[in-house]
């Protein structure tokens, strides 16, 4: 192959580095060898169109074990390799310094998902999605490209339409939900055509920026639970997306992974599902009946249902949008400052205790 880019999920060697020269991963078709060498350094040779590769990378030091992703990008003259994220330098460049890889899981009270080890690896799908969907967008008829500089700017100016919801004291989240609803839906919301391509009148926002970098969007969820109702039964768990580890049990993902997870579920009397209905769906249900993009004088009875539910200080729905609002807002963030934007410290200020 001329080109093309490789992701290898394996597990590091321990102890490292390791006795002797180590194979990780070939492929004998493709001329492709991934190698831990005894010297502390990765070995990779790819034979790119009959023209042989080799990458030998600078010394690395690791602590602890773990699995990572090791991605790998070549052209018929140069190749880059990094690991978690880490790009790699090679061996023998002046000033070659040594990496230091920690490879240990802090306690789950102090993991922030942008940290974790696993982020790369949960996420990697949904990043090669949006590199296939997202990365080259044909413009409408009768419609200009907005520079880069701009779309940044409107992604800075919906993180803080959010925040200043999130931050105001006045008004209770039933009153502006459903708007924060609409901002969860130009950020986040997307449709598949029946030719397997993004319906182009749903370009969320966040995922074409992220795109741009090929940034992962990694988020923690409860491992899903399903009831065991013996009769036929309406099931919900409103459970949102968090940044901070809650749980050891908490499972990384990103967080378009998180929005295809069902929330509601309608079970027949063998618990068979008859009926689901997932994060995405929810908040684009509030967006469009309830003015957070239009309004509809219909509601979907799941919708209802969840408006009815009582939260402390506001609907089950409510609470549910303004606490996705609060984990997207940071995930934005994050974003923006990749992008070399800081969100200034009032931008930043959210108040959890509010939702």
């Amino acid at each position: 192959m001329k080109e093309g880019t490789l992701g290898i999920i394996i597990l590091w060697p321990n102890p490292w580095p390791p006795t002797s020269d180590a194979i990780l991963h070939t492929l004998p078709n493709q001329g492709f060898i991934l190698k831990a060498l005894a010297t502390g350094r990765l070995f990779v040779a790819v034979n790119a169109d009959g023209k042989n590769l080799t990458f030998t990378s600078q010394c690395i030091k690791s602590k602890g074990p773990n699995k990572v992703l090791v991605l790998i990008t070549w052209n018929n003259e140069s190749m880059s390799v990094s690991v978690s994220g880490m790009e790699l330098a090679p061996a023998g460049k002046p000033a070659e310094q040594t990496l230091h890889l920690d490879l240990v899981t802090p306690s789950f009270s102090e993991q922030r998902s942008f940290d974790d080890l696993g982020r790369l690896i949960a996420c990697f799908e949904s990043v090669q999605w949006r590199d296939e969907h997202l990365a080259n967008i044909a413009i409408r008829a009768n419609r200009i490209e907005k520079p880069k500089e701009e779309v940044l700017n409107n992604l800075l100016t919906e993180v803080q339409v959010m925040m200043s919801f999130l931050n105001q004291s006045t008004l209770t989240p039933d009153t502006f939900a459903a708007k924060l609803a609409g901002s969860l839906r130009s950020l986040l919301h997307w449709e598949m055509q029946s030719n397997g391509k993004l319906r182009p009148s749903y370009m969320p926002l966040l995922f074409r920026v992220a795109s741009w970098k090929r940034l992962p969007l990694p988020v923690y969820a409860w491992p899903p639970t399903f009831p065991t109702f013996g009769v036929s039964s309406w099931w919900t768990s409103l459970e949102s997306p968090e940044l901070i580890k809650p749980s050891p049990n908490a499972e990384i993902m990103d967080i378009q992974q998180w929005l295809d997870r069902p929330v509601i579920l309608k079970l027949n009397s063998d618990n068979t599902v008859a009926h689901q209905v997932s994060a995405k769906i929810v908040i684009a249900e509030t967006a469009n009946t309830d003015g957070g993009a239009h309004w509809d004088t219909g509601i979907p009875p799941d919708v209802d249902e969840l408006k009815k539910m009582v939260s402390p200080g506001c609907s089950a729905l409510s609470s549910f949008i303004c606490r996705v609002s609060l984990a997207v807002a940071n995930l934005c963030g994050y974003v923006l400052y990749e992008h070399g934007i800081k969100l200034t410290e009032q931008d930043n200020k959210i108040e959890a205790s509010k939702v």
